[in-house]
């Protein structure tokens, strides 16, 4: 059924199209305040067609593409909401540094793998802050607020917590901000991007010699016994193929890249097919990996139905 809404004055043509790319959460934070799924890239999902970044369809793709952040994850259900992040953190508009904190909250909402980074508010750089208009108090829970770094103005890019509920208490007057739409950020000494770290995730890079075959539309593409099996809590397993094991004549190099924080910078091919649709950015390397043990190395997607992984003689489930 087509649903037009309308939220502080923004038309969201389709809503079931929103549910499908920013995840149901977005209900939450709009329609059932007692849920609080307030996630920051699901309500700037409203505008996604109009208002996106490619910073922001970087990170919705890669999202998208790996199916695990769009869904309810089992693993991370019984995890504390609020921890303190004890990593010292600091953000950047061009060389203006707008937030300085070892003093970070790690706020995770129900079902989601990744958590928001809260800044408490002695330690962020308020007078860079403008109130959204039309989005300055989006249901009583939270405030946006712009960024006016010296005359540079970008919208949504900071969320505040304002809720007086008991569920949100220790979140009040902290402040979360939109990654994609930073220049820099800091880790200790170490730049990051693409979404903030979940500090009980873990991703482990592991050699085996377990007999892993790929074929695409019923075509042997890959086959090798020297795999690396990337284990990566609340993702799919993933097998990552030497070149050598791989007929490369059936890839060409996409122009489309994704970011992970825990693995590093991503390139795609495409297999060779006279359908794009099926075919198009299946295949995934980390040339310049964050984690040694997979770079170079292929890995081929688990979410397409004309592929078919068969790992010791048995075939993987799709994901």
């Amino acid at each position: 059924d087509f649903v037009t809404v309308t939220v502080e004055g923004f038309k969201i043509p389709d809503i079931s199209t929103l549910v499908l790319i920013a995840g149901s959460a977005f209900f939450g934070a709009a329609f059932t305040l007692a849920s609080q799924q307030m996630i920051v890239d699901d309500v700037e999902a409203a505008s996604i067609k109009e208002h996106q970044s490619e910073e922001k369809k970087m990170e919705i793709s890669w999202r998208y593409q790996r199916g695990v952040s769009l869904e309810k994850v089992e693993c991370f259900e019984k995890l504390p909401s609020v921890v303190k992040c004890p990593r010292w953190m600091r953000l950047y508009v061009g060389d203006v540094e707008i937030a300085n904190s070892k003093n970070v909250l790690c706020f995770f909402e129900k079902g989601q793998q990744y958590p928001k980074y809260l800044f408490p508010a002695k330690d962020i750089q308020t007078q860079y802050l403008v109130e959204s208009e039309g989005w300055s108090n989006f249901t009583g829970q939270f405030i946006w607020w712009d960024l006016n770094v010296n005359g540079k103005i970008i919208s949504r890019a900071v969320l505040q917590f304002t809720s007086d509920s008991q569920e949100l208490s220790e979140v009040k007057d902290h402040y979360s901000f939109v990654w994609g739409k930073l220049d820099k950020i800091l880790e200790e000494e170490q730049e990051t991007k693409g979404h903030p770290k979940n500090p009980w995730k873990g991703v482990d890079a592991i050699q085996s010699s377990r007999h892993v075959q790929v074929f695409f539309a019923g075509e042997k593409i890959a086959d090798t016994q020297e795999p690396v099996i990337m284990f990566e809590t609340g993702v799919p397993v993933r097998y990552y193929i030497p070149k050598k094991d791989v007929v490369m004549e059936f890839l060409e190099s996409s122009s489309h890249t994704t970011y992970c924080p825990y693995k590093g910078s991503a390139s795609y091919w495409n297999i060779k097919h006279g359908n794009p649709d099926i075919s198009e950015n299946l295949v995934s390397s980390y040339e310049d990996s964050l984690l040694p043990g997979i770079k170079g190395l292929l890995s081929f997607s688990t979410e397409s139905k004309h592929i078919k992984i068969i790992v010791d003689g048995v075939e993987e489930p799709r994901r």
